[in-house]
């Protein structure tokens, strides 16, 4: 296995990523670029870090035990690693979440076959101390 450290557009195992039209927006202060459509990485922010930040502006940065992985076959290159962070942002919107950090991106090979590994920790950005359930983020989803 052979560790990534960077991924196109910077983001790199351990980038926080927010997808757009969350309450990201009410923090000016934080720096944000495109990388997926949809979806922007947060620049210079751990999740420690932007777990503060929301803290002093009233919303909460939530962690839900567990990862989400994916691969993409391919031969490591920007379209191979394109995609499986698509699929990982795919996997956290189907769960009507709206914020990853990528853990670990890497080059691996299955009988010959080499192929990208992603994987990301699951967390969730809103207001209030207690995480909606399904329903109530889907409903403030379609808002």
């Amino acid at each position: 296995m052979k560790p990534m450290q960077v991924l196109s557009k910077g983001v790199k195992a351990g980038t926080m990523m927010v997808r757009e039209g969350s309450l990201l927006a009410e923090l000016p202060d934080v720096e944000t670029s495109a990388c997926l459509r949809g979806w922007r990485s947060v620049t210079a922010l751990d999740s420690f870090s932007l777990g503060r930040k929301l803290d002093a502006v009233g919303l909460h940065l939530f962690f839900l035990a567990g990862q989400v992985t994916t691969v993409a076959f391919g031969l490591g290159g920007e379209k191979s690693l394109h995609k499986a962070v698509q699929r990982i942002a795919a996997k956290v919107s189907a769960l009507d979440l709206n914020c990853l950090e990528l853990t670990e991106i890497a080059r691996k090979h299955f009988i010959g076959l080499p192929y990208i590994a992603i994987s990301a920790h699951l967390y969730h950005i809103q207001q209030g101390y207690v995480l909606q359930n399904l329903e109530e983020r889907r409903a403030h989803a379609a808002q």
